[in-house]
This record gives C-alpha cells, structure tokens and sequence, in this order.
C-alpha cells in the first residue's frame, strides 16, 4: 500500500471528491465522516475515485471463456466431471465481472497503474461488497437433485476458509542506516528535477553503501518485536500457518515504491539475531508458506520478475511458487501470464489498494482465465478481500476501529454464507499500530470461532488442486 505522502497527494484529491448516483437514486456517499456516522449496515462500497476513463469496444465472451466459467461453477459445486449433470450458465454480467472483461476493456488506470475500484462496474452498482457470483453459484447449488454427490468445499467439514497473508514491506518498524540510505535514493527517483547535491548523493550512493556495510557488525540490529514477532504469534495462538511475502533489493529496474532491504539486513526476531535470509528460512521450515512480494515493475515485465524470483531463491535455497504483487501492481492482461510464465502456481492479488470487497464477485480460488489469449492458465488465483492499508489509510476507506470491525465482520458473514474464502492482508510493520493488531487479531478470532479453516495460499492452492484433480478423476463406476 502506498506511503509516500508527497506521492498521494493527487490521488488523495481523486479519491475524496464528489460522488454521485444514477438519477432517483440516493446520492452515492463519498465521506470517510459520513461512513463514521453512519449506524447501517452497508451492502456495499461506500468511495468513488473521479477517473476520466478511456474504453476499447467490449469484448464478446467466446464459446472457450464460457466453457471455462462452466468448468469452474462445477468445480465449484462439487460435481464430478464425469456427473451427467447439466451446468447452467452463467448470466453474461456475473461471467464478465468473473472473467475481469472489463479490465481489458477500460485502458484507463490509476496515478501507479492500477485499476482501481472507481473504474469498476460492481461499485458503479454499488455491489462491491456483495460476493455476487458466489450468491449465484449458491442459488443454483440449491437446485441439484438430491441424488447427485459433491465433494466439498473445503478440509474435515469446514465451511469456509481464512487465509492470513502478509505482505512484508519492512521486516520492523525501524530503520537501519543502510535502508535509510537506499530510502533517501529511492525518494530522489521520484523527484522530477534534480538538484547537484542531489546528483552528488546519486553518483555516491555505491561508495557510501560498501561503507556503511562495512559498519553493520557494530550497529545495532532493528527490532522485529512489533511487527513480524507480533504477526507471528497472532498466528501461533490461532494454529495457523500463513503465508508471508517478501521483496527482495535491489530490483532490476529502480522503481520509487519498492522495498529497502536485503537478504542480508539483520533484525532482532523473536529475541534472537537473525538476517532477513534467516528468517525466511526458518518460517518455511515452520511449515508457513514463503512467497515472493514481487516489486513495483514486474507486474509488467517477466525479465524484471524472474530476476527478483531468481534472487530470492539463490539467496534461500528455497523454491517460490506464490506470490502477491507489490503495491497490488496487477494487470489482467500482463501480469498472470507473466507469473506464470514465471513458474508461479498460486497468486493472491486481486483485490484493490483503496477498497475491500469482490473485485471478481467471488473469494473462492479458482484458475485464471487469459481473456487476451482465450485460455486457461495453470495458476490458482486466491482474491484477496481485505488489506489493512484499505481499511484506516487516508488514501482509502480511512475507518476507526470500532466501524472497521462491523463491516470486516460483515464481509466475513458474506463469505461465510456462500462458502467462500476470507482472504487477509495485514503487513507486519503495520502491527504496531493498536487499531491495525486489534483488527487482525479480531477477524481472525471471529473466523475461527465461525468455523473456519485457518491455512495459506499454499496450503489453499494444494488443497485446490487436489480437490480438482479428484472431480476431473474418473470414478471406477464409469471405468470399462
């Protein structure tokens, strides 16, 4: 999530201007003040972001597109594929806001190049927060005859899934001399002018870095203990094992957004001295799932992701095979293709930076589908329905705690309901803050109390996978 100031600034303005409804109906509120205030139960997202958007001619669903939206509402019903059951389906507008038409058509982004929930048809319909398709797929769900069999949803009689992700910008809170050099060179990448001393700073940057690698053993490591020890432990009291994702400097091509440490950056983590190499080690031998957060310009390019891929690995020995995008910097037409092209299996960035909710009506996993290229890919795609930065930024939804629990507590209820998948994001830095470790510890204990099984994208995806495998399988009645 963003947290340059001086960067936000116009986005800020976007996203707090004026909002508006279709004529007869209620004005479409805008206001983080009227959101406080506000003593309803919202079925829906509450912002509008003022994009001047630029649209291609809309794009048919062809017979293959629609084929694979079938294959997936059985798989996600449960039926085998060798049931003579008929699959109805799909209405047009739930297919398109599954298959993410609209984001090949609408060419407009926002200031980082994201497409953003104002440009969206569900929050033009102010059904964002509603799990539309999975609310569809449950109405057909209570129409199979009752002699047909399904497998269900999810592991030893869940019905429904939580998945703790983390996406770890900064492994502290603090800042060690090296990282604030290489801040004060990342700033200066997004300065449009450049003054002497500036350049100056920018021809020293390598000298000044070997010198201050060379004091690292006399400075103090930076602490750990209010944000990965916190994350961490949340987890250890719930019996869950999540799933962190970790950037990894210096990328192939300078970006301004991207994170600030190596592999060899030292921390104190659970009382104990430990490189960020460490560290990554230690949770996969854990058993937590250890992704790659992959920097701001992968998203649109497979040179610049398989260098951060590549060198995560060689620094861990460790084999990534999920991922979620930094910045949530994830482009329907380049990036799924990209990851998995990649050798990524699983990702879980479709969500948005300034709202909650469905950005594809569903939480379940499912295979990603190249409109561009009219196929399947092999690569689970995990929506990501809450992110801690949406909930309390300024650039965002900008709750209190007390509002930010109703209505993640609603959007779980949702999830509950349709058997879905609560997919949450809480950065580990961002734990510090009371509201944000409230929130996350909150929702996890409300999920499990509900039912939930606790697991990461990892685990999720093999689950997945598995499950697939066995209703593709062919069962020994049918065998000749």
């Amino acid at each position: 999530m963003p947290r340059n100031l001086e960067l936000q600034q116009e986005g800020l303005a976007r996203l707090l201007g004026e909002g508006g409804g279709t004529q007869g109906e209620e004005p479409f509120p805008c206001s983080p003040n009227w959101l406080k205030s506000s003593n309803a139960k919202i079925r829906g997202p509450l912002l509008a972001v003022d994009f001047q958007m630029s649209f291609q001619e809309q794009r048919p669903i062809t017979e293959a597109a629609r084929s694979h939206v079938r294959e997936t509402v059985r798989q996600w019903l449960g039926v085998r594929k060798d049931d003579a059951l008929h699959v109805p389906e799909m209405p047009d507008n739930l297919a398109r806001l599954f298959l993410r038409c609209e984001e090949w058509e609408i060419d407009s982004r926002d200031q980082w190049g994201n497409f953003e929930h104002g440009l969206a048809d569900n929050t033009r319909r102010r059904t964002l927060w509603i799990p539309e398709v999975d609310e569809w797929v449950n109405s057909i769900r209570a129409t199979l005859p009752p002699k047909v069999q399904t497998e269900p949803l999810w592991p030893n009689g869940h019905k429904f899934a939580l998945c703790l992700s983390h996406d770890v910008d900064a492994i502290s809170t603090q800042y060690s001399a090296l990282q604030l050099h290489r801040l004060k060179r990342r700033e200066l990448l997004a300065k449009s002018v450049l003054t002497g001393a500036d350049r100056s700073f920018l021809a020293a940057f390598e000298s000044e870095s070997s010198r201050l690698e060379s004091l690292r053993p006399s400075e103090r490591p930076s602490s750990a203990v209010e944000s990965m020890d916190r994350s961490i432990q949340i987890e250890k009291d719930f019996g869950i094992k999540g799933s962190y994702f970790f950037p990894i400097w210096p990328p192939k091509v300078d970006s301004p957004y991207d994170c600030l440490y190596t592999a060899d950056d030292q921390y104190t983590y659970l009382g104990r001295v430990m490189t960020a190499r460490d560290i990554m080690l230690e949770l996969a031998a854990e058993g937590f799932d250890v992704g790659l957060h992959g920097g701001y310009h992968t998203a649109l390019s497979l040179e610049n992701f398989l260098h951060e891929k590549h060198l995560i690995e060689d620094e861990t020995g460790l084999s990534i095979t999920t991922t979620r995008q930094h910045w949530l910097h994830w482009d329907a037409r380049v990036t799924p293709r990209i990851q998995f092209q990649a050798g990524i299996t699983a990702d879980s960035t479709l969500g948005y930076n300034r709202n909650i909710g469905f950005r594809a009506g569903t939480s379940k996993p499912y295979f990603f589908y190249d409109v561009g290229t009219d196929e399947q890919l092999d690569l689970v795609e995990l929506p990501m329905v809450l992110m801690d930065g949406s909930v309390f930024s300024t650039m965002a939804l900008e709750l209190d705690l007390p509002r930010a629990k109703q209505i993640a507590f609603d959007l779980i209820d949702r999830i509950i309901e349709t058997g879905g998948c609560a997919s949450l994001l809480f950065h580990p830095e961002n734990l510090a803050n009371p509201a944000t470790y409230s929130l996350y510890r909150e929702c996890t204990a409300y999920c499990i109390e509900k039912g939930a099984w606790g697991a990461s994208l990892k685990q999720i995806e093999n689950w997945w996978r598995d499950r697939t495998a066995k209703l593709n399988a062919q069962s020994p009645s049918t065998e000749h």
